[in-house]
């Protein structure tokens, strides 16, 4: 199977490992980050009917296909009175003219259909009602299995040789190019890209720090550092930091907990069995670094039932709390966002590197890390186009000139010339170009916008090694797996009760086991040992290279103790 849905929920990160996703949740849900991505582009622009007027000469040959768009990953042509709103409007009513007049005989039709709905979603593609354009991700639910699978199905039309023709694996940064190497299903593309984000941090405020004496935190701390950190600035009515319960089990998911609590075996119905006793002292240690913060500390702001913006507008606009674990896309969102820290640089008038910092959220013991890492987002291709290679050529095409062409520059440029202002061109520290961090005729870098330590940080973090995921190694799971209540619970009862530890993980190993041994998998015994030795050598030769003494101290015991005897090595 490609995944137990213990490993990853309906809200993971595509990029998350089954490791940290074990012990936490992801900050927002996937929906919500593309969302965000995309928030305050003209692609967004819904619109009227625009078809391209043929002209003479020596315009290209018109090409009659009419294209529907649900707003994303652009819209279709915005309205006079929408263009006369608003320069984001323009300058995408600007680009999307020039390619029209390029591209006679198209037509883009504005579409209702609910793109962010996976049954919605599914349904109209396979009753071929769906928009030219739409998520894949949502196809599987953010579920990078279930999405892989739902490609595999033929619900995205195949553009491999359009990946190949337009070159995309050359063009795009390496942080983005090892991603879509990850993205073939039976090597073949379904998928364009279309944003790479580089994962979670910690931001904090770094006036704040600087009153308190405090230098900024380096690459290198870790969870105690952060403790340290948040008694330090907690003060009055602030607190030092403020996360999500997601959030404050972060340094489980950098300890790798789900790679060490989810065993192999094959001889049962799912193939798998749960076990949190064997490095229960190690959960221990962690789980009471959190509740020393929340408990004792009294530095930490935090509430089981906070929704994806709670802790964001705890830190900007509230002020409550001095630091915060979010993406670190929230620096470069549109600057009328809700949830734009820019807001407190707008407050203070002020840089906002004087105001607010980023760091690399910390690793674990040994060097092991991984509970953040980046996550490419891409754009599926609605499939009946597969029927005509012409159609599906123009609505690539599109594709390429707004995500990775000159389409792209001209609106940046177009923005830059209405409103002077940076923070509305650069809205991503992680483009799938590089090119793109410093466009031309626009007379200043992404650096100027946000700081250097901002952009330095993000870029380095984009490059962390992607851990080994098994929806890379296992073939896809088609029967319902485990539901994720008892991990809920649990995570509850060990952040915001001091109830017994063990309890509470012997309980959680117990429910899982249990619903484990009602379920059965639709993949072979003999298949899913074929696929879990690949996955697991492909942890041993990554820790090895990458984490040298977490390997020699904590991977290799269990590999040589747990997993080869389970598998029958």
């Amino acid at each position: 199977m490609l995944t137990d849905p213990t490993f990853i929920s309906e809200t993971t990160s595509i990029s998350e490992t089954p490791v940290a996703d074990a012990a936490v949740r992801t900050p927002m849900t996937r929906r919500q980050l593309l969302r965000t991505m995309a928030a305050g582009s003209a692609a967004l622009v819904g619109g009227a009917v625009l078809a391209a007027c043929g002209s003479t000469g020596s315009a290209p040959t018109a090409t009659n296909v009419t294209f529907t768009t649900a707003g994303w990953p652009f819209g279709a042509m915005p309205t006079k009175a929408d263009i006369s709103k608003s320069s984001v409007n323009k300058a995408y009513a600007d680009s999307l003219q020039r390619w029209l007049n390029k591209n006679p005989g198209v037509t883009i039709k504005a579409s209702s259909a609910n793109i962010w709905d996976m049954q919605a979603l599914g349904a109209a593609v396979a009753a071929g009602t769906a928009p030219t354009w739409y998520p894949a991700d949502v196809l599987g639910g953010w579920n990078p299995p279930l999405v892989l699978a739902a490609l595999a199905r033929g619900l995205s039309a195949d553009v491999t040789d359009l990946v190949s023709k337009y070159n995309i694996q050359g063009e795009l940064a390496d942080y983005a190019a090892v991603w879509l190497q990850h993205k073939k299903v039976y090597g073949k593309y379904h998928i364009g890209p279309f944003a790479v984000n580089a994962g979670t941090g910690i931001y904090y405020r770094r006036d704040w720090l600087q009153q308190a004496g405090l230098q900024d935190p380096k690459e290198d701390w870790t969870w105690d550092d952060v403790r340290k950190y948040a008694k330090a600035l907690t003060k009055g009515k602030v607190y030092g930091a403020g996360f999500e319960a997601w959030g404050i089990q972060q340094n489980l998911g950098a300890n790798q907990q789900g790679l060490f609590t989810t065993v192999p075996s094959p001889n049962t119905g799912w193939h798998w069995r749960y076990d949190y006793l064997s490095k229960l002292d190690e959960w221990e240690n962690l789980v009471n670094l959190e509740r020393g913060m929340y408990f004792q500390d009294k530095s930490m702001l935090s509430q089981a039932n906070w929704t994806g913006t709670d802790a964001i507008q705890a830190f900007s606009p509230q002020e409550k709390t001095a630091m915060m674990l979010e993406s670190c896309i929230f620096m470069t969102q549109w600057p009328e966002s809700a949830t734009n820290v820019i807001q407190l640089a707008t407050k203070y008038n002020k840089p906002i590197w004087e105001v607010v910092g980023y760091q690399i959220q910390p690793g674990g013991i040994d060097g092991a890390f991984g509970a953040s890492q980046s996550q490419m987002d891409t754009v599926a291709f609605e499939p009946h186009m597969n029927r005509n290679q012409t159609t599906l050529a123009k609505a690539f095409d599109l594709y390429y000139y707004f995500i990775l062409g000159q389409g792209y520059i001209d609106q940046k440029v177009a923005l830059w010339q209405s409103t002077k202002d940076l923070h509305r061109v650069y809205d991503s520290v992680t483009p799938l170009k590089t090119s793109f961090l410093h466009l031309p005729g626009v007379p200043g870098t992404i650096e100027d916008a946000y700081g250097t330590q901002y952009v330095q940080t993000v870029l380095k973090q984009a490059n962390i090694p992607l851990v080994p995921q098994p929806a890379w190694y296992f073939p896809p799971e088609k029967n319902a797996g485990m539901t994720n209540n008892a991990m809920s619970d649990a995570n509850n009862a060990l952040l915001y009760s001091q109830k017994d530890i063990k309890a509470i993980y012997t309980n959680l190993q117990n429910v899982q086991n249990q619903q484990a041994s009602t379920l059965t998998s639709s993949v072979s015994s003999t298949d899913f040992i074929s696929a879990a030795k690949q996955y697991y050598s492909a942890h041993s030769d990554f820790w090895q290279k990458y984490a040298p003494t977490f390997y020699a101290n904590q991977f290799q015991p269990f590999y040589q103790q747990k997993i080869l005897p389970a598998l029958g090595s």
